[in-house]
């Protein structure tokens, strides 16, 4: 079965987070279990010219325009890797959102729609580059899934959401500038919104299956809560068996206190006690803080109110007045990080603040520390806290997403206790749960036996690639029953009729994929492009939807100011046309 991820980020590549260590594993993965990955991503500039320069393997296009598919001759993360370049787009100083200066692109939404597109229209027009299923990950490559739509393509989309908060929004011009059909823009609408969509929306109304990377947060999307405005698009899907959630992994060779060339001093299960114990002297000493016995708790990540650091900050005053010492690691947020600044600033000697982007200090921090931090008001999956429980640092996390899914509070259950779950999302509940720490970490025998549970705790890579590999042979049995690919072709012959809901005939079933992938259930998709405008017989629709573009542009000056308070800005028209050719190498 062949694989194609479709993203914005790998690490080791280009990466700013969790959703590029999740591209440079998941494919590495599936491989192991005998599926043909690969990845796609955008030609940065910042890509490396060892990994930029490549032959040319295929030419796509977007809104009219050639872009050339270039083929790295390395490949970092263990799967193939290909690279789209789009010069106008992303060949610009700086990380896959923001310029050199940390300011974010104000066409961002225009640039990974155009990329989504031109992904699309390679996997669906040509015969060399034909694949089973395209994995689209996160907004940026969301809008793949209605361009395969449009475009009939006979294989099959899976959508993972790793974090609802960002959509990729746009107006009713910005849609214009697609160029898709107006079924498209009543399926990615806001509910209740009539001039507000997105790409995200479009790739969960036209994904032949969606993912959340956590169980718990599949669930909690479809909320009011969680959902940001998608949560009755989202409830749908789940209603007809096409949402479910698939718990990230993480690399558990990498991040093995037993191997970890980071540390001062390597230990595992056997001695545990006396291994943190050397690590934390050592962190103290680098940090400057004072070496006595008080538990040395951490917060690791972004400083974003997201993970609770305002909270954090909020109540540094109480958690300073207990017998514990801090470090905390992280950039983020200007705001918060003067606070945690100002707060390291007047005891140095017991709270120790690091505003930088630094992994081998993380590892230390893990290493040393007693317990860590994961105050999140919402965690898609989280990995932080799965990397302390591998390094014996009990996570204290609030009862969220990720989060909830892979720490055992010790209360709940203490015989399977990884860690501390707290609901309160404010000061008392982060300063309870600190509390409920330091009375197990006063029990040395069953903080022990608690830490070396939590350090025994599987979170490998091949549990999440094979729940994935369930999910496209369910999602590739579900309808039509689409013929394998070849070595190096898909047939295109008996394409699918635009609307799959013919495809299920009247006995299919509306089946829950979380209980059922391995019996290859059956998807009932809700595709909501049926009845729209296909031949020219259908005049009066075109002329109503011609008449609605009419008005809407006349009212484009009211649009530009909804457009500019979204969250990227996406032009009503295309950019200038290309003055220089298509770039074929380096």
């Amino acid at each position: 079965m062949k694989v194609l991820h479709v993203a914005a980020e790998c690490a080791t590549l280009a990466s700013t987070g969790g959703l590029g260590e999740v591209i440079a594993a998941l494919p590495a993965a599936q491989r192991a279990l005998g599926l043909d990955a690969a990845i796609v991503l955008p030609r940065y500039r910042a890509l490396s010219e060892t990994v930029r320069d490549g032959p040319v393997v295929a030419v796509t296009q977007a809104a009219g325009r050639p872009y050339a598919l270039v083929k790295t001759p390395v490949d970092p993360p263990g799967a193939p890797v290909y690279l789209l370049d789009m010069p106008e787009f992303f060949d610009r100083d700086g990380d896959p959102y923001r310029d050199a200066d940390g300011v974010e692109h104000p066409d961002n939404t225009l640039r990974f729609a155009r990329y989504a597109e031109a992904v699309a229209r390679l996997v669906a027009v040509d015969p060399n580059f034909a694949v089973d299923i395209v994995h689209l990950h996160d907004w940026h490559a969301a809008a793949a899934a209605a361009w395969l739509r449009a475009l009939q393509w006979h294989g099959r989309s899976v959508l993972t959401i790793h974090n609802l908060a960002f959509h990729g929004a746009f107006g009713r011009n910005g849609f214009d500038g697609l160029g898709l059909d107006d079924a498209f823009w009543d399926a990615a609408r806001y509910a209740g919104d009539e001039r507000r969509a997105s790409c995200m929306g479009l790739g969960i109304a036209c994904s032949d299956a969606v993912t959340a990377v956590s169980p718990r947060y599949a669930e909690e999307i479809q909320t009011p809560a969680f959902g940001c405005g998608l949560d009755p698009q989202l409830g749908q899907r789940a209603e007809a068996g096409a949402l479910v959630g698939v718990l990230n992994g993480i690399d558990e060779q990498s991040w093995d206190p037993r191997s970890d060339r980071t540390l001062v001093h390597r230990y595992g299960l056997g001695d545990v006690v006396d291994g943190k114990r050397a690590n934390g002297r050592a962190l103290a000493e680098e940090l400057k803080l004072t070496q006595d016995d008080r538990p040395l708790i951490a917060f690791v990540g972004r400083l974003t109110t997201q993970k609770g650091v305002d909270v954090l900050a909020a109540a540094l005053p109480e958690l300073l007045a207990l017998p514990v010492r801090i470090v905390a690691v992280g950039v983020g947020d200007a705001d918060l990080t003067q606070a945690l600044q100002e707060h390291a600033r007047r005891a140095p000697a017991q709270f120790a603040f690091c505003p930088v982007f630094d992994p081998p200090l993380v590892r230390r921090v893990l290493a040393a520390a007693d317990a860590v931090l994961v105050p999140s008001r919402f965690e898609p999956c989280g990995l932080v806290q799965m990397y302390a429980q591998r390094y014996g640092a009990l996570p204290v996390v609030r009862r969220v997403g990720g989060l909830a899914d892979t720490v055992v509070d010790v209360d709940a259950a203490p015989a399977s206790a990884t860690g501390i779950v707290f609901d309160d999302d404010d000061t008392g509940g982060l300063l309870a749960a600190v509390r409920r720490f330091l009375r197990l970490a006063a029990d040395v025998d069953e903080v022990t036996r608690v830490r070396r549970k939590a350090m025994t705790a599987t979170f490998g890579w091949q549990t999440s690639a094979a729940r994935y590999r369930q999910l496209y042979d369910a999602v590739r049995n579900s309808a039509g029953n689409p013929k394998p690919s070849t070595e190096n072709s898909m047939s295109k012959t008996d394409k699918p009729t635009p609307g799959r809901e013919q495809d299920r005939g009247p006995g299919a079933r509306k089946v829950e994929l979380e209980r059922r992938l391995d019996a290859n259930a059956r998807l009932e998709r809700q595709h909501a492009g049926d009845g729209r405008a296909e031949d020219a017989g259908k005049a009066d629709a075109e002329a109503a939807a011609a008449e609605r573009r009419r008005r809407e542009k006349e009212a484009a000056k009211e649009d530009a100011k909804l457009d500019e308070g979204l969250e990227e800005s996406f032009p009503a028209s295309d950019p200038p046309a290309l003055t220089t050719p298509v770039r074929t190498g380096g």
